[in-house]
């Protein structure tokens, strides 16, 4: 996957980023190239979380429930979770943290 860095806008492959540490649900990366710390925008980071969650959540509802009815809303549910996710995660904007 190819990111950008919000400061010096180099095109960075993420296997080249050595750097990387974890705050909260945010996972904060540094730059190879200018150094700087950035990470996926706030509210992104959220809506993200957000989506993954209710992925876990209708797949678990899904195993456990019995009515056919239900397991349609939860598979939908899911889905439209997991491609905002997904969306997010590819297309998603990063900002600067600090150098």
């Amino acid at each position: 996957m190819i990111t950008t860095c919000p400061n010096c806008q180099e095109k960075i492959n993420t296997k080249n980023i050595k750097a990387t540490q974890k705050k909260g649900i945010h996972l904060e990366k540094k730059c190879p190239f200018c150094e700087t710390w950035f990470r996926l925008k706030a509210p992104l980071a959220v809506i993200k979380t957000i989506g993954l969650s209710s992925l876990l959540i209708t797949s678990l509802l899904n195993m456990f429930t019995i009515k056919n009815e239900l397991s349609y809303i939860f598979s939908s549910v899911g889905f439209i979770g997991i491609v905002i996710a997904l969306l997010i995660t590819f297309w998603g904007k990063q900002e600067k943290i600090y150098n």
